[in-house]
């Protein structure tokens, strides 16, 4: 949750203490926050209870608190969306310059392609005239 004034940063820790035999789910951070969306009111429980365990075991530093928790989430969210928006354009970028690779190099093959009709078209042109130059107009 990035709570501000935490002295450890954005570190997440849990400590777990089981009697017997105990299922244990890890619930990841873009989860969390989805879901603390659609309920403000525990997202702003959840970070105030964030502080006061922080404060019983003397991880909080008030100097370092800025009191905008909730906007942090925010934020975070945010840049959470922009990197996903960036990989996806990245994505999209590289399927583009492939399309564009591989049609520059079509169009190389059909410009060599026209070149060399060209040179025999020309080279045809230079005997047939070659072949007229040898013959007189009294020959004809």
């Amino acid at each position: 949750l990035n709570i501000s004034g935490n002295v450890n940063g954005n570190r997440r820790t849990a400590n777990v203490r089981s009697i017997g035999y105990s299922d244990l789910f890890a619930l990841s951070k873009s989860d969390l926050l989805d879901a603390l969306k659609e309920y403000p009111e525990a997202k702003a429980r959840l970070l105030e209870r964030g502080k006061n365990l922080l404060k019983r075991d003397g991880l909080y530093n008030a100097d370092l608190d800025t009191g905008d928790d909730l906007h942090t989430v925010e934020a975070q969210d945010k840049i959470d969306q922009l990197e996903s928006n960036c990989e996806g354009l990245q994505h999209r970028y590289q399927r583009l310059l492939t399309e564009y690779n591989t049609t520059q190099q079509k169009l190389k093959q059909r410009m060599t392609k026209l070149e060399k009709k060209y040179q025999k078209i020309k080279k045809f042109q230079k005997f047939g005239e070659d072949v007229l130059d040898g013959f007189d107009e009294e020959d004809t």
